[in-house]
């Protein structure tokens, strides 16, 4: 692929996170209806494996290697059967460099989280693009992080699960989920994980 321009080269990697907003104040709030209708791929997973990939041209990117526990969207082979395994790459942040040429090229940070070996999370990703990444929807609402204590586990993302039901009506669930509506639009803070699960359950099959 022909080397980009420093311009074109921020195009680029704003056009793959276009469905994204960046991190920070810019980010517009999803609610847990968008998370689940406009992910591709929904999944519970351990990370097994992260290649950071610096020089990668046109963007340096991280590649992730989860194992399945749980599938709830997407995470299927060609064969249709739930995969064990999955590999997706999210565009890396680029740190400060000076080219042969003497150009300092500067950091560029993008607020795309990262995931640590062995740790569990939920995830909500959008589909690849045509540079073979992906993202979290609304980049840190689609991660939510599991934690295990005294036997019970429960996750939250790192916006606290804040504005997770906000906006949703009952029709938004199917089944007995929608009862939990008026209790679930006031929560801040963890949820129990087979809760969740539940209700994304309910919200996936769309």
């Amino acid at each position: 692929m022909k080397a980009l321009g420093p311009r074109i080269l921020l195009c680029v990697v704003v056009a793959s996170l276009a469905s994204q907003p960046l991190s920070g104040g810019l980010v517009r709030q999803c609610s847990l209806t968008t998370l689940a209708t406009r992910a591709t791929t929904i999944l519970r997973g351990r990370c097994l494996r992260v290649t950071a990939v610096r020089d990668a041209t046109p963007v340096p990117y991280i590649e992730y290697t989860f194992a399945v526990l749980e599938a709830l969207k997407g995470c299927r082979g060609d064969d249709d059967k739930v995969l064990t395994t999955i590999v997706f790459r999210h565009v890396s942040d680029r740190l400060a460099q000076e080219r042969p040429d003497g150009f300092r090229v500067a950091a560029l940070r993008l607020g795309v989280p990262r995931y640590r070996k062995g740790e569990e999370v939920v995830l909500f990703l959008t589909g690849e693009s045509h540079l073979g990444l992906c993202s979290p929807l609304g980049l840190a609402q689609g991660v939510f992080r599991v934690h295990r204590q005294d036997g019970l586990a429960t996750l939250k993302n790192d916006c606290a699960n804040r504005g997770l039901f906000s906006g949703m009506t009952s029709k938004d669930f199917s089944g007995d989920a929608s009862g939990e509506l008026q209790q679930l639009r006031s929560l801040v803070g963890p949820i129990e994980l087979q809760r969740f699960l539940h209700l994304c359950r309910s919200l996936a099959v769309r």
